[in-house]
């Protein structure tokens, strides 16, 4: 079987299919288009549902309604914002230009080529486990890059680690939604939900080339 090359991963490509979990919100417009903020429950096949946000113009949500299934396609998107306390976050969603019927399962695949530009530590879990998270930029064309938000375990973790900087990876995953604790200093705390890629397998496009000035 032929290797796949940069040519022929996709840059940026996603599908979502699953039940509408709340009526669709509007957040902004652009122009003469407004988009709605729709949240989609895909299932695993564990039972384990992924609350993926998805923003999708006004003449495609139009007939979207709560407890609809349907399936969606688009790209994944990062966006910087600032919250009313002053504190930077960064928002994942999918970016819809395409509504479809539901078909016959959930679905919830996330392909894209993205840059590596930073080290990986790989931690412990409590269980045991190897994992470790990081970003990587994927770059649409004429738009500002996507800092996007990946999660690796076990052999996979240790693969991506030894990857030069600088290097094109293609990457395949799912779009994870995972709550947690954030604890603050007057001791209070708050559950908030974190949102990444969960990579499946990824490959090298691109290895960077090392030179003399890297001291190799």
């Amino acid at each position: 079987m032929r290797e796949k090359n940069i040519s022929d991963w996709p840059n940026n490509n996603a599908v979502i299919a699953g039940c509408v979990v709340d009526t669709p919100i509007y957040e902004f417009s652009v122009g003469n288009k407004s988009y709605y903020r729709v949240i989609i429950s895909a299932r695993r096949l564990s039972g384990t549902e992924d609350l993926v946000p998805c923003y999708i113009e006004d003449s495609k949500v139009s007939y979207i309604s709560k407890f609809d299934y349907v399936e969606v396609v688009g790209h994944i998107r990062t966006k910087h914002v600032v919250d009313s306390t002053g504190v930077n976050h960064t928002k994942v969603y999918i970016e819809v230009h395409e509504v479809n019927p539901y078909t016959t399962c959930d679905k919830n695949r996330i392909d894209f080529i993205a840059h590596k530009f930073a080290d990986v530590e790989i931690r412990a879990t409590p269980r045991g486990y190897r994992v470790c998270d990081t970003r990587v930029i994927n770059n649409l064309p004429n738009r500002i890059g996507n800092l996007i938000p990946i999660l690796l375990w076990s052999n996979n973790a240790e693969l991506f680690a030894r990857i030069p900087l600088n290097s094109i990876v293609g990457i395949t995953g799912r779009f994870q939604s995972r709550e947690y604790n954030k604890f603050y200093e007057d001791g209070t705390e708050e559950k908030k939900t974190a949102y990444e890629i969960s990579v499946s397998r990824f490959k090298v496009l691109e290895e960077r080339k090392e030179s003399k000035e890297d001291g190799h």
